[in-house]
């Protein structure tokens, strides 16, 4: 979706974990650094949403993306919003799949894609989740040879959806 865009302009450079937690988002995660946050007004088959991001640079490196939006009742194709998600994003970064998968996350499937981008120069995962009418979108992404795969685990694994 829109976070590919946003990976330039994310500048805070730290790597110190810390919890990010989004009362409005709806969700708990970790990560190596304090992000800078943004929202968008954006449209999605005629359907206009908020999504909220948080975009971290850290000086290893890595980038970090996290992302929330809360879809109007009605709206909840869980399957076609992941798919069309993951497909936006890809293209937004130019990105190719190199593996796909499903997993169990809190009760529902989170699409799971390892990714190369043009000519193979930079390596990431993206983590689509849809949770009771909420899209959550964790990216990380770097050069080949500086991706930290144990970090973005971690980054990945501490993501927690709060009860609303």
């Amino acid at each position: 979706m829109l976070l590919a865009g946003l990976f330039a302009l994310a500048s805070c450079l730290q790597d110190s974990w810390q919890e990010l937690k989004s009362e409005e988002g709806a969700f708990t995660i970790q990560l190596p650094g304090k992000p800078e946050a943004s929202q968008q007004a954006v449209s999605e088959a005629g359907v206009k949403v908020t999504c909220l991001l948080w975009i971290l640079s850290t000086q290893g490196g890595m980038t970090y993306a996290v992302s929330s939006t809360k879809y109007p009742p009605g709206q909840h194709d869980g399957d076609r919003i992941q798919a069309k998600t993951l497909e936006g994003f890809l293209k937004s970064v130019k990105g190719k799949s190199t593996s796909q998968a499903k997993a169990d996350f809190q009760g529902t499937k989170a699409t799971i894609c390892q990714f190369t981008t043009a000519e193979g120069a930079n390596v990431g995962e993206v983590r689509v989740y849809f949770v009771e009418g909420k899209l959550y979108q964790v990216a990380a992404l770097s050069a080949k040879d500086t991706f930290k795969k144990d970090d973005a685990k971690k980054v990945f694994d501490s993501l927690k959806v709060l009860d609303k």
